[in-house]
């Protein structure tokens, strides 16, 4: 996943959030809306982490 402009991400229900991008690249930057639909499967802690990230940089 690489977003690189206003837009809107949607992550569905996965049974691990790493499954999204390779650990050897980071997250990617969301300039606009992040869905989460049907995380009860999902890492919560990875979602915070990814989360904290993106607010990380928008400072």
């Amino acid at each position: 996943i690489g977003v690189t402009s206003n837009a809107t991400i949607t992550i569905e229900e996965n049974d691990f959030l790493t499954e999204l991008w390779s650990p050897a690249h980071p997250p990617p930057v969301i300039q606009g809306s992040l869905n989460i639909v049907r995380n009860a499967r999902l890492c919560l802690k990875r979602i915070e982490e990814f989360i904290n990230y993106t607010i990380a940089k928008e400072k």
